[in-house]
Formats: C-alpha cells, sequence, structure tokens
C-alpha cells in the first residue's frame, strides 16, 4: 500500500510537472532531477534549496519554484500524516493507547496542528494517566521530526530557519569550490567551523 501510494504521489507531481514543461517553464532535464529527488524522499526545505538553486542559475522563475515547492510541501505532509495514522492505529492495536487517545492524536494529525500544541495536549495524556511518559516521548519526537522534514521555506521554527540557513551557506560554500575561488580544503574548514557554530570575526 505505502509502495502504491508514493507511487501515486509521484505520479500526481510528474502530472504538475508535465504542465510547466508544455508551457516552457520547465526544462526536461529539471524536470527529472526534481522527480528524482522526490523519489528519495528528501526534506521539503532541500527541495527548497534545490529549486532556489534552479532560479539562481537562471533555470526556473522564482514563481515556478514557488508552485513547485507548494506541491512538494502538502505532498510530503499528507504522505507523513497517513504513516503516522497508521502507526498510531498499530500503536493502539498493541495496547499503547486507548481509543480515545487514539481518536484525538488522529483529529490533530489530520489537522496538522503546531508542534507546541501536539506536545501540550501528550503532556495532558500522560498527566491524566491516559499515556505513558515513554509513548509521549516518543510521539512527540516523531512529530517534530516531521514537521522538520515536511516544512518548506514558508512555514518554520526558529529551530528550522536555523538549519535552512546553514543549508544555504553549505551551497554558497559549495558554489564558491565549482567557480574555483576556493579550494575544496578551504571549503571543508569553512563547513566545519559552520558546524561548530564559530562567530563571524574567528571566521575572518
Amino acid at each position: 500500500y505505502k509502495r502504491q501510494y508514493k507511487n501515486n504521489l509521484l505520479e500526481a507531481s510528474a502530472v504538475e510537472m508535465d504542465k510547466q514543461i508544455k508551457s516552457g517553464n520547465l526544462p526536461l532535464e529539471v524536470a527529472s532531477q526534481l522527480l528524482e529527488a522526490q523519489k528519495n524522499e528528501i526534506p521539503a526545505y532541500e527541495y527548497d534549496a534545490k529549486l532556489q538553486s534552479l532560479v539562481s542559475d537562471g533555470k526556473i522563475t522564482p514563481e515556478v519554484a514557488r508552485e513547485l515547492s507548494d506541491q512538494y510541501t502538502k505532498q510530503m505532509a499528507q504522505e507523513a500524516t497517513n504513516a503516522r495514522v497508521s502507526d498510531l492505529h498499530q500503536m493502539a492495536k498493541n495496547g499503547l493507547l486507548i481509543p480515545e487517545v487514539e481518536k484525538e492524536l488522529i483529529d490533530m494529525e489530520r489537522k496538522n496542528v503546531p508542534y507546541s500544541q501536539y506536545k501540550q495536549k501528550i503532556d495532558q495524556f500522560v498527566a491524566s494517566g491516559q499515556m505513558t511518559p515513554a509513548v509521549a516521548d516518543k510521539l512527540a519526537s516523531t512529530y517534530k521530526d516531521q514537521k522538520l522534514q515536511t516544512s518548506g521555506s514558508n512555514a518554520v521554527t526558529a529551530d528550522q530557519r536555523v538549519t535552512k540557513a546553514e543549508n544555504s551557506t553549505y551551497a554558497a560554500i559549495q558554489e564558491l569550490v565549482k567557480t574555483s575561488k576556493i579550494s575544496q580544503q578551504t571549503a571543508d574548514e569553512m563547513t566545519n567551523m559552520v558546524r561548530k557554530n564559530v562567530s563571524g570575526g574567528e571566521y575572518a
């Protein structure tokens, strides 16, 4: 089922891209690259970075990039929701969730509520004895990860903005290598400094 669902999502993406190709807004080789990225299920913020790179290279317009980003973000969110609902059903079947709690969690999943609201609700379940702390921790962690993976450039938390900024920096460093402005060794050193959160003064 999961494989068939993913194939359906890819097919929907291909249909959307075909419209852009026929209208002359999306080169065929670019569409192939993007579909391959989707097949690999890269996070939405990485997909956005790829789109922005294509805009910078003049291969697509910002408007096309926005449309493709919105389509992929919604696709990823829907896929993640379906997977988590399936997991919740399994947890209930295994006796880890009572029916009332399962129902409320599924409702929040389908409404795609903010992480803070989700966390507050499962904390209430723990306090009332309807959920164990271990189950709550697992649900909170996976929900947070889902939000990170499925959020594009239009919906990010503070932590995600840091991650996106770092990814943009890494891309810029690699672009300098590609244009022979810096060596790969220098690029590696700069990348390590970014990862270690080195200050601007030390960077210079």
